[in-house]
């Protein structure tokens, strides 16, 4: 099973090899998205508006700064998104902070 995942990981970086970087951004920013949608579809209780808010701050915050991008779409695991590199110190600890601050909004709901 761990064969064909890694060679179908292999095809996936090929094809996504000559995809633009900011189309990681992108990714980042369409899961958020996707994290305010699904507070529309999900019951009252179900608070995952609050990681979609952090994940939107985050790809906006990282590519203001100049932070670098790559895409990542594995098959194996049904899973898309973006990897961010090149962050500045300050930049990780906000992140790091927008996540501690949605988890922290989701314990206490």
């Amino acid at each position: 099973m761990s064969t064909s995942s890694t060679s179908s990981s292999g095809r996936f970086d090929t094809i996504l090899g000559w995809l633009p970087v900011w189309l990681g951004f992108v990714l980042i920013l369409l899961a958020g998205a996707a994290c305010g949608v699904s507070r529309l579809l999900l019951s009252p209780g179900a608070d995952v508006v609050a990681f979609g808010v952090a994940f939107i701050a985050i790809a906006v915050l990282s590519w203001a700064s100049g932070a670098g991008s790559t895409p990542s779409v594995s098959a194996g695991d049904r899973s898309f998104g973006g990897y961010l590199a090149h962050l500045r110190p300050w930049v990780w600890a906000v992140n790091v902070g927008l996540i501690v601050a949605a988890i922290a909004k989701i314990l206490a709901s």
